[in-house]
């Protein structure tokens, strides 16, 4: 329960501001698409209403508020309802007096964000951004898979009896397991090219098997009602989320006690139109938050949507906002989002992954090399940060967290098995797969909390703390189901420097756990309930100060502290050449410290101010 201090106010603004727009803006990409449409020729563009919900800041007042995910999706998804309702219908009204015209071809609506797909000429489109009550009009960019990287399979490759794949045990499931936590009573959801619903290590979950399938299965290419797999993706993703056969007891999945649905949307080869763009995934993601379309009920709604997919570099702006909106909408009716990182290595992230606006979103996961145990390692293929998405450090870190993905044995089409495909899409069902273990222990915890949970609890394994390679480490099952079931409370607060905000280092004496603060200064950070814990602020050039704290249950503390400035000493001498004569000019640098060099004079003189109490490196090196 952690909320950034400035976070409501900030997004309050946002959304107070979102109205007054006077026309839409069409975005740079759209504009070049339109100039060269010949005349009758379409182009389908995303029209964004200039009143969006202000999804983000209603998500912090619920996680304050500590409100059951029942009362959660309601709220959200009938708030959403209503207001795509009332602001778009005039925009609607006008599209269906142009429906019989050349100009439109089609159109939808959207409530997941609040947003109309328009497939229309130039002069339509055009038209269409004047309008006051629209704010930004975007181009319905392309949308893949994160192919994974596949080897040739094993002839006749098929599970020892009673066999877990390595993954499984690397990251501590076996010992949830133990526990007595399955991931029954949660619900799972993929969107990727479907699953093959006869599978023996998936189809005896199936929600469809007692439920309607339309709740269970979303195929908007074929209307199908029964789930199949258009490729090979899915079914490998959804067999590591919950694979379980019931003729081998073979173990592919995290969470082989959840039931499962399931989008079969993405790289469809009979999609045409449909297929392969934003549209598709907005789709997707308003079919999963609500697979009855009724906001009262909960037992259709999948508590995690794992996703493998994003936009290829090179085509959308990696910080376009064009469906956030979406994927904060589902996470704010409770359903927690996932996303590959992406294979490009160092070459840098994909959208939404590179998304950077808080340290939860987007949610990215990297790929580990796991074969052996005791040593992972991040793969080569497991695409880095920094964002460029954000100019705050502690933003910029990407993944959020990292886990097996490399040689990842899990499920195929046709009841076989495979352990030769790698890639991060490998790697993020084990992080769904946690998500519902989670939840199996803990049904209504909210994604803010299960986020900050994994970040929180994941393995340090190179030993270099948060970092651009691995992001907060590979994630523990074990360590986020039991914070899960113990209760999950948090610090939060400011940290100045004689009044002044520092970046500063929170940390929890006797705990490798630590934090930097933004900055202004803000941080947080969750802890389990329950306990005392004395926190120790530090920062260069400043007196380390503690406060002592206590987590009642799931509390959320505020803690500011004001560091006083430490008193400061004069390092000073004279560089000499090897001849012993005065040297102007040498460069001298305290090591790991903030401070700018000192150089030396004419006559080889220099000095330097140093915080008093420590025991300082010092380079010299010649001009």
């Amino acid at each position: 329960m952690f909320r950034p201090a400035t976070r409501l106010g900030l997004l309050f603004t946002a959304a107070c501001l979102a109205p007054v727009l006077h026309a839409g803006t069409i975005s740079e990409d759209l504009r070049s698409d339109l100039s060269s449409l010949k005349p009758g020729e379409t182009v389908s563009a995303l029209i964004s209403m200039s009143e969006q919900y202000p999804v983000e800041s209603v998500d912090w007042d619920l996680h304050y508020q500590q409100v059951s995910r029942q009362v959660r999706h309601e709220k959200v998804v009938s708030e959403l309802r209503d207001l795509a309702e009332v602001t778009q219908a005039d925009l609607q009204g006008w599209l269906k007096s142009q429906e019989n015209t050349p100009d439109l071809a089609s159109w939808q609506s959207f409530w997941i964000t609040n947003a109309v797909q328009v497939v229309g000429t130039r002069e339509l489109i055009e038209q269409i951004a004047r309008r006051s009550d629209v704010g930004q009009v975007n181009k319905d960019y392309r949308i893949e898979n994160e192919e994974p990287i596949i080897l040739p399979t094993k002839p006749g490759e098929v599970p020892p009896s009673r066999y877990a794949a390595p993954g499984l045990s690397a990251i501590g499931a076996p010992d949830v397991w133990a526990l007595g936590y399955t991931g029954a009573g949660t619900l799972v959801c993929n969107i990727d090219t479907g699953v093959d619903g006869n599978h023996s290590a998936l189809s005896s979950r199936w929600r469809g098997n007692s439920a309607p399938a339309a709740e269970c299965f979303y195929d908007p290419v074929n209307s199908t009602s029964f789930p199949y797999d258009s490729g090979q993706h899915g079914t490998h993703t959804m067999g590591t989320i919950t694979g379980m056969s019931t003729t081998t007891g073979d173990t592919t999945g995290v969470a082989f006690g959840a039931q499962w649905i399931c989008a079969a949307t993405i790289d469809h080869p009979g999609g045409g139109g449909i297929g392969g763009t934003i549209t598709l995934a907005l789709q997707s993601f308003q079919w999963a938050v609500d697979p009855d379309n009724n906001p009262g009920t909960l037992a259709d709604v999948p508590d995690v949507i794992s996703n493998s997919w994003g936009i290829p570099q090179g085509t959308l702006p990696q910080c376009d906002q064009t469906y956030w909106n979406a994927i904060d909408a589902c996470e704010a009716a409770g359903t927690a989002v996932v996303f590959a990182a992406g294979n490009e290595g160092t070459s840098g992230l994909r959208s939404p992954s590179a998304r950077a606006t808080s340290i939860y979103s987007t949610f990215a996961i990297g790929a580990l090399d796991v074969s052996d145990p005791n040593n992972p390692f991040v793969a080569s293929f497991s695409s880095r940060g920094p964002s460029l998405c954000s100019a705050d450090p502690v933003l910029q870190i990407k993944p959020e967290v990292s886990a097996p993905g490399v040689n990842v044995y899990s499920s195929i089409p046709g009841g076989g098995y495979s352990s030769s495909w790698s890639g991060t899409s490998m790697a993020t069902p084990h992080v769904a797969g946690v998500i519902s273990l989670m939840r199996s222990a803990n049904p209504n915890l909210d994604v803010i909390t299960i986020k900050q949970i994994i970040m929180d609890t994941g393995t340090d394994f190179s030993g270099s703390g948060d970092n651009n390679d691995s992001g907060h480490g590979m994630i523990d099952a074990l360590a986020c189901v039991l914070s899960s079931i113990n209760g999950y409370g948090s610090v939060s607060g400011v940290v100045t420097g004689n009044g002044s905000p520092i970046p500063a280092t929170v940390s929890v004496q006797g705990s490798p756990q630590m934090v930097t603060c933004d900055v202004n200064g803000n941080y947080s950070m969750g802890l389990p309930g329950d306990t005392n814990y004395v926190l120790e602020y530090s920062y260069f050039g400043y007196v380390t100060g503690t406060a002592n704290i206590s987590i009642v249950g799931d509390a959320d503390v505020i803690q500011n502290i004001d560091l006083a400035a430490a008193s400061s000493v004069t390092l000073s001498g004279t560089v000499f050449d090897p001849g012993s004569l005065p040297f102007e000019g040498a460069v001298l640098t305290v090591l790991n410290t903030p401070l700018a060099p000192a150089v030396s004079d004419v006559n080889g003189f220099y000095s330097i101010n140093l915080p008093d109490g420590a025991t300082y490196d010092v380079h010299a090196t010649g001009a």
